[in-house]
């Protein structure tokens, strides 16, 4: 479901895009914003992941489950 919102752009920001839709570059300019925000919100969830990887690198309990897991599996056959 679509909503809608007020935002305020940067008069060269909206020139651009206004531009882009003009050029038919974009589909619409709600496209290009809906596409922009999706693709920042993806950039922040994978940076996310990224830090919460270097938390779990020196997270002593981390890498002691992962060393009894790792135990745990040390009899198991790799699968084709």
């Amino acid at each position: 479901m679509a909503v809608k919102a007020t935002i305020a752009i940067d008069d060269r920001v909206m020139s651009s895009a206004r531009d882009l839709v003009r050029r038919k570059r974009v589909k619409s300019f709600n496209a290009l914003v809906e596409s922009a925000l999706r693709d920042e919100l993806e950039k922040v969830r994978q940076e996310d992941i990224r830090d919460a990887i270097r938390q779990a690198a020196v997270d002593t309990l981390f890498q002691v489950d992962i060393a009894e897991v790792n135990d745990a599996f040390r009899f198991a056959e790799p699968s084709d």
